[in-house]
């Protein structure tokens, strides 16, 4: 089976077992939409922990739960404390799936969530998988710094284009990912952002030679 295809039948389980019993729970205070949305941003850090989980030659399965179920505490974007306050609402979802998930793995998946926002080294490759997931995007629309990376693919991943990448995932899936255009249109702000502050830069800089 090919690797394509595995994240493919992973991320089925994400998409029409997981995310249905999130949504179905009412224990979720994320969005579904939107830049931190569940259905936009979860779902490519879940399919992209999935890529990084296979890469590594590991079960992805903990990996999803990892995924899945970081911001479901998040109420906007920037909320300080949202890792915490997402691990009973985490317990509860992984309720539904103790015969698939060993006490080991959920332990591992609630330290992975806890650890997400921090900057920690990894204490295993589930911690790992998530943090690099999820720091992907940002890397795509702030800029590639090597040393917030852990694994190997995640550091192809998010040094290269977005577009390549959403690329792949749409092949994987057969479909569209919709975080495509809002990965794209926050990376398109942020580089005006940019130039605007050079532009300024410059523009103060002259004003203080000519003085």
């Amino acid at each position: 089976m090919s690797k394509e295809t595995l994240i493919k039948k992973y991320f089925d389980f994400f998409e029409n077992d997981l995310l249905q019993t999130i949504k179905s729970s009412g224990l979720a205070h994320q969005k579904e939409d939107g830049w931190q949305g569940l259905t936009s941003h979860t779902r490519g850090v879940v399919f992209r922990s999935i890529d990084y989980a296979l890469s590594l030659n590991q079960n992805p399965l903990p990996v999803i739960f990892s995924a899945a179920l970081h911001d479901i505490a998040k109420t906007k974007s920037s909320e300080f404390g949202h890792a915490l306050k997402a691990l009973p609402i985490a317990k509860k979802i992984m309720r539904y799936y103790s015969d698939t998930l060993s006490e080991d793995y959920q332990k591992s998946i609630l330290t992975a969530i806890a650890n997400h926002t921090d900057g920690k080294n990894p204490t295993d490759y589930i911690c790992a998988c998530l943090w690099d997931a999820d720091r992907t995007r940002i890397a795509w629309v702030l800029g590639y710094q090597e040393e917030f990376f852990h694994t190997k693919r995640a550091k192809e991943v998010a040094s290269s284009l977005p577009e390549d990448y959403l690329a792949y995932q749409a092949k994987c899936l057969s479909c569209p990912f919709e975080d495509r255009e809002l990965i794209l249109e926050y990376r398109t702000k942020f580089r005006h952002f940019r130039y605007k502050q050079l532009i300024q830069i410059l523009k103060n800089n002259l004003s203080e030679r000519q003085k």
